[in-house]
Parts: structure tokens; C-alpha cells; sequence
């Protein structure tokens, strides 16, 4: 096979994503809020104003990366990343914490749908869109395993100073600037960047979204399973102490469960392709669903074996499920599309936490339980509703 320029851009993915998402304050992010007299009210609120500004510019985001350029959309949001990072550092109370949840919510936006699109039409461009699930699992796999390494990390530069984890990780987004510096952009858009454009363009996008049921209940899949997921690893710090698990070993379970993880990730490409679509999927909700009745008891140190559950489930599904979503559609409106998506799990995450902090009211356990039900029920329906749209003999969505 001969060299192609779209070839490098699947390596820069791969290492732009690691970096991008090496963060080692993750291990004690709730903590650090404690600690630094953040309440769980508060905390909550917080990661709330988060999601919602994600909502506010993900579509947009979505919309400029189509227009502009993916390489362009991810050099701005390396560089960004950069400032999020040191106003984190710096900032003593929830105003300062307020404006950084506000910058990172944007930043993430500017990534969140440019950087699948740019790895799916840097495929594309060479015939091979096939292999996506594969070359994402694989950027998962090294994400997760090197992350193992920031989160053992992480846990023991915050017994130095609460502090260090952030800065440390400031280092990681200033390397990933560097990284979106030699991107290539794999298509030439067919936006302006006037009104009328960008207005054609989000209606067709929604379109696209909306007139089919396969898309639909795709995006609804990843919703549930992503929200539920995102909520235990916003709290694992929290649920790690409810264990009686001292805070200095956080790291090494962290390592645990991300290497755990990563496998799975590593090997979804070949499981999806073995199993198909549906029946992967139906295995991994099962098995989700078992993770979070276990976190729920809250077994003291044993407990922990249910982590890996839930976040393996997710990590897989979020990877099938996007590959799906990529196959149906255009790349002139792929970002976008894939921005709308985006925005739905957000607003599903925005809505999720402060509910999560009113079931907790009567201790942590009591939010457990309550997540595990909700879960449980919406997975469920969800499932149900697309029982009319498979394909029993090739194991997949039907088009439609």
C-alpha cells in the first residue's frame, strides 16, 4: 500500500486524542472540589454549567468545523486547552471554577465532533471508512493505557499539593497543540461561512437526523448509556471512599479499571464484527446494567470490580455507535451531524447531575440506587423500541 498524506493524520489522531484527554487530576476530581470547599451541591451545578455550555456551542462548533476546516477547529481547541488548563490552576473560588467549566465546555465542543470527522474522512479519502471502529478502538486502547499511567499519577501528585495534577496535565494540552500543528485536512468544504450557509447547513443536518429511525434510536442508545456511565466516573473518588479504600490507592484502582478498559476498547472492532451491531450491544447493556445494581450495594473494597463494568460498556458502545452514526452520514455535514449527537448527550448529563445530587441527598448509596433503576428502565425501553428495525441476518440496523 502506498504512502498517502490522509495516512498521517490517522496517527496524529490518535496521539492529538491521548494528550487531549490525559488528564490527571481525573482520580480526584470530585475531591479536589471538596477540598477546595466546593460543596456536592455546588460540584454538581458546576458540571452542569459545563454540559450546558457544551450544548450552547456544540452545534455551532459542529457547523465551523464543517466550514472552516476540522484542522483548523482542532488547532483552536489545543490551544485553548492550554488556558483552560491554567485558569483551573489558578482559580480559589466557584466564580474562578465557574469561568473555567464555562472555557472547557467551549473547548470541548470545538473537539468533540471535528476529530471523528477528520479520522472517518481520512479514511475515507483512501477507501477504507471500514476500519473505523478499528483505528478508534486502538486510539481508546492507548488513551486508556497511557491514562492508567496519569492516573496512578495524578493520586500521588495530589498528596504532594492539590494543585500539581492540574498543572502537570496543562503540560499534556500544550503538547497537543503541537500535535494539531501538522494535521491535514481531508476535504474541501462546500460551506461559506454566511448566514444563509450555515442556515441550510443545520437544517439539512437535522434532516439528516430526523428522517431517519436508525440514526434516531442510535443517538438515543448512546444518550442513556453515556449519561449513566459519566455520572459513576464524576463520583468514582467518592464512591472509591465509600469503599474504605484509602485515597493514595484511587490511582492504582484507577490503573485497574483503565486497563481493563482498554482492552475491551482494543477489542470491540473484532467483537462487533463477530457478534454484529445488535447482539453486541445487547450484551454489553446486560452487562452495564449488572454494573450498576453492583455499585449500587456498595460492598466494601469488593465493589470495586463493578467499575470496569460500566466503563467498559461505555467506551465499547460509544465506539460501535459512533462507527454506525459515521456510515450514514455525508461528510460535507458530518461534524455537525455528529455535533448534534454530541448535544444530546449533553443536555442528557446537564439534566442528569443535579438530579443525581437530589437522590443523593440521603447518602451517596441512595444515588446509586436510584441511577441503577433509571438505567435499567430507559435501557430498557430504548431496546424496545428499536425491536422493529433489525436485520436478523446480517446483524444490523435496517436503513430506514
Amino acid at each position: 500500500m502506498t504512502y498517502h498524506p490522509m495516512d498521517r493524520n490517522i496517527g496524529l489522531f490518535a496521539a492529538y486524542r491521548v494528550l487531549f484527554n490525559l488528564r490527571f487530576y481525573y482520580p480526584v476530581f470530585a475531591l479536589f472540589y471538596r477540598d477546595a470547599g466546593v460543596s456536592l451541591e455546588q460540584f454538581a451545578w458546576l458540571q452542569g454549567l459545563w454540559s450546558l455550555t457544551i450544548i450552547v456551542f456544540e452545534v455551532p462548533s459542529g457547523m465551523l468545523a464543517d466550514t472552516i476546516g476540522r484542522r483548523t477547529t482542532l488547532r483552536l481547541a489545543g490551544f485553548l486547552a492550554v488556558l483552560e488548563m491554567i485558569i483551573f490552576a489558578v482559580s480559589t473560588d466557584v466564580v474562578g471554577f465557574a469561568v473555567n467549566r464555562i472555557l472547557s465546555g467551549f473547548n470541548e465542543s470545538l473537539a468533540s465532533g471535528a476529530d471523528s470527522a477528520l479520522l472517518y474522512d481520512s479514511l475515507k479519502a483512501r477507501g477504507r471508512e471500514g476500519e473505523y471502529k478499528k483505528w478508534l478502538g486502538a486510539a481508546q486502547f492507548y488513551g486508556l493505557t497511557l491514562g492508567s499511567l496519569s492516573t496512578m499519577a495524578g493520586s500521588y501528585l495530589y498528596t504532594w499539593g492539590i494543585r500539581y495534577p492540574i498543572w502537570v496535565t496543562a503540560g499534556c494540552m500544550a503538547l497537543a497543540a503541537v500535535v494539531s500543528l501538522f494535521f491535514k485536512e481531508p476535504t474541501a468544504s462546500i460551506h461559506r461561512f454566511t448566514w444563509r450557509d450555515e442556515t441550510r447547513l443545520l437544517k439539512d443536518s437535522i434532516k439528516d437526523l430526523t428522517s431517519s429511525r436508525s440514526l434516531l434510536y442510535l443517538v438515543a442508545l448512546i444518550v442513556v448509556v453515556d449519561t449513566g456511565a459519566r455520572i459513576v466516573l464524576v463520583h468514582n473518588s467518592l464512591y472509591y471512599e465509600e469503599l474504605l479504600i484509602p485515597v493514595v490507592w484511587f490511582g492504582a484502582v484507577g490503573v485497574g479499571v483503565r486497563l481493563i478498559t482498554s482492552v475491551v476498547s482494543k477489542n470491540a472492532y473484532g467483537i462487533d464484527r463477530k457478534l454484529g451491531f445488535f447482539r453486541s450491544s445487547l450484551v454489553m447493556i446486560a452487562l452495564m446494567t449488572a454494573g450498576f445494581w453492583g455499585m449500587a450495594v456498595m460492598i466494601p473494597y469488593y465493589g470495586i470490580a463493578f467499575v470496569p463494568v460500566v466503563t467498559s460498556g461505555m467506551y465499547f458502545l460509544t465506539l460501535t455507535v459512533e462507527g454506525e452514526i459515521n456510515r450514514r452520514i455525508p461528510s460535507e455535514r458530518r461534524a455537525t451531524v455528529l455535533s448534534l449527537k454530541n448535544m444530546a448527550v449533553n443536555l442528557a448529563f446537564a439534566a442528569g447531575m443535579p438530579l443525581f445530587a437530589w437522590a443523593s441527598h440521603g447518602g451517596l448509596q441512595r444515588g446509586f440506587q436510584s441511577l441503577a433503576a433509571v438505567f435499567t428502565v430507559l435501557a430498557g425501553m430504548v431496546l424496545w423500541s428499536s425491536r422493529r428495525m433489525w436485520n436478523p441476518a446480517h446483524e444490523k440496523l435496517r436503513d430506514i
